[in-house]
């Protein structure tokens, strides 16, 4: 039977719940977020590994003469391993898409209601001793409209929330058909007519050479003044610059980013000092359900690859150099 390492699986009890890896055989479960050293020592004899957070060099991937299959606790996997030369190695990577699709689109709308209802500047204002009723009134959602940029996974799960509050919902997607729009219940718009109409703007496409800066100083001059701008995406694929100046100018209402372009941003990044924003350190995935259904993914792929039917493959090339 294979050997599993799941070598620095921060945030998970020590011992896996019964039956969660059954199956698999034996199963050497650490969580904690070991040196790349000690990582090597857990992992140097695996047939398999679940890895999250310790890049895989050249040289650890080297160090593990076993290993025919990796699956990443995520969904983006270059920031953490070097797949050309796991693929040059016939290492076969997996990823877990999808895992969170369900925790994004609730945490998007914890984002449009705190902003709606102006949470965070109500709770400093009673904190200082005021009271402030009027001057704090927010919007309701029902009757609004909902402009989702990208209808993958996550954007069709924040459409689906926008219906159960009774908005509206427009869409821009690379894909769109009369299909897609029933399915989901949207009205499929060009961008610019998204941003003229949102009440809020919210974003969920990839990262390409298309969109990044998609959301620049133009796109935000399309939108209304007493419009929100939601980035769940990546950050690169707004202008922060050009988004702060438009906030201190007030020429939208106010801003949520859940997406960095480093992390954690520098000091200096301009969104940091612009009002009206509401800024959080990449939580969208992290709820306890998403967490279990990555892990649960992440043993499927590792399942489904020694049953001979490999899974959420992000270089399918290596297995011609298994010869599988």
């Amino acid at each position: 039977m294979p050997l599993l390492v799941i070598p620095d699986n921060l945030g998970y009890p020590k011992t896996l719940p019964p039956g969660l890896t059954t199956g698999l055989g034996e199963v050497r479960h650490y969580n904690d977020l070991p040196s790349p050293e000690e990582f090597v020592r857990r992992a140097r004899e695996a047939d398999a590994l679940i890895w999250a957070w310790v890049k895989l060099t050249p040289e650890i991937l080297d160090a593990l003469p076993r290993l025919k299959v990796a699956s990443y606790m995520g969904v983006g996997v270059s920031n953490y391993i070097d797949l050309p030369h796991a693929t040059r190695r016939g290492i076969a990577v997996c990823n877990t898409p999808h895992y969170g699709d369900e925790a994004v689109a609730e945490f998007t709308f914890a984002l449009i209601l705190a902003l709606a209802r102006k949470l965070l500047p109500a709770d400093a204002s009673l904190r200082q001793g005021r009271w402030e009723q009027e001057a704090l009134g927010g919007l309701g959602l029902r009757g609004k409209t909902l402009g989702v940029v990208g209808l993958g996974g996550v954007g069709s799960q924040v459409a689906r929330l926008a219906r159960a509050f009774g908005m509206r919902v427009l869409c821009s997607t690379a894909h769109p058909s009369p299909q897609r729009a029933q399915e989901h219940g949207v009205e499929f718009v060009p961008l610019e007519t998204l941003l003229r109409e949102a009440d809020f703007v919210s974003l969920h496409c990839a990262l390409t050479p298309e969109t990044r800066l998609l959301i620049g100083a133009r796109a935000l001059a399309l939108m209304k003044p007493t419009a929100f701008l939601v980035n769940m995406a990546r950050a690169e694929v707004v202008d922060t610059g050009a988004l702060a100046q438009a906030l201190r100018e007030g020429r939208i209402a106010g801003a949520a980013t859940d997406v960095w372009e480093e992390e954690p941003p520098p000091k200096d990044h301009p969104l940091l000092t612009a009002p009206n924003t509401l800024l959080t350190p990449h939580l969208g995935w992290n709820a306890d359900t998403a967490k279990w259904r990555m892990l649960e993914i992440a043993l499927e792929n590792i399942r489904a690859f020694f049953a001979g039917r490999p899974q959420n493959l992000v270089n399918p090339e290596a297995l011609a150099r298994q010869g599988g």
